[in-house]
């Protein structure tokens, strides 16, 4: 048998850790996005309908409505 080859599978990390007192990091906690912009012009915008300035099929479907 090869000396290199470990015959036993290797040991659980944390477990190990735990073992020998080493600390674990904890995962950091979930960033939220950015706060949505409360402007007067962007409440007024979400409220009207907005068409795509360029020759788009999108742009063309919206102005057929």
């Amino acid at each position: 048998m090869d000396d290199n080859i470990p015959s036993d599978p290797p040991p659980d990390y944390i477990t190990a850790a735990r073992a020998h007192g080493i600390p674990l990091r904890q995962s950091a906690p979930i960033k939220k996005g950015p706060f949505p912009l409360e402007l007067p012009i962007l409440t007024y915008l979400r409220s009207k309908r907005v068409i795509l300035a360029s020759a788009s099929p999108r742009r063309k479907a919206l102005l057929q409505q």
